[in-house]
């Protein structure tokens, strides 16, 4: 049997089921820090702002998204819709943002490795848009 073949058997045999493991392993992982933040926090995010989450009952209006990257810094401003209030808002944010390692620094307002992030709620009606704007840090 040609040294080859021997090593192409031993790739299959020892190598691809370590890869399989290792990515399973990963998965589940991933899954526990997903399950180790707060149940309220939903699997999606802020676009551009993968630190940041968005509400349940919230969804991003595509067409409001702006990213810049300077030397500065970020500058990212999104807008969600949604039906929350004012108060719902700001006690879900102050009770998720500090998990994902933003420091408070006003109301709806916060601050991370150099940047701050100001969350705007604007009611009209029963619906409420929320303004998300990024910048670097003074």
């Amino acid at each position: 049997m040609p040294k080859v073949d021997v090593m192409k058997k031993l790739v299959l045999l020892f190598i691809c089921p370590l890869l399989i493991f290792s990515s399973l392993l990963s998965c589940n992982l991933a899954n526990k820090v997903k399950n180790s933040i707060s149940p309220e926090i939903q699997a999606d995010f802020v676009p551009n702002l993968p630190d940041v989450p968005l509400m349940k009952g919230f969804t991003v209006d595509e067409t409001s998204s702006s990213f810049f990257d300077s030397a500065e810094g970020r500058i990212v401003e999104v807008s969600a819709n949604g039906t929350a209030k004012g108060n719902e808002i700001s006690s879900f944010y102050d009770r998720t943002m500090p998990q994902f390692g933003w420091v408070k620094t006003g109301k709806l307002a916060y601050k991370k490795e150099g940047e701050s992030l100001l969350i705007t709620p604007i009611a009209s009606g029963q619906s409420t848009t929320l303004k998300f704007q990024l910048k670097p840090a003074k």
